[in-house]
């Protein structure tokens, strides 16, 4: 299996910077759910949200298979 980074770099994949992609609306409802979890660091909240997510639609997926 290749690297991500090759993976990315060979899709044209760049990691950006998500805070530039958000409203100041969005980011003080992030504040407030770092605040919630007793987080410090937004990217946990952050990776902690895409995680659930893709443990739901995985979720979702086997439950179609079957």
């Amino acid at each position: 299996m290749k690297p991500l980074a090759y993976k990315m770099r060979s899709l044209d994949i760049k990691k950006g910077n998500v805070y530039d992609h958000l409203s100041e609306e969005e980011l003080n409802w992030l504040v407030e759910e770092a605040v919630k979890l007793d987080r410090c660091d937004l990217g946990l909240v952050i990776a902690s949200i895409i995680s659930d997510a893709y443990h739901e639609e995985q979720g979702e997926e086997n439950e179609k298979s079957r």
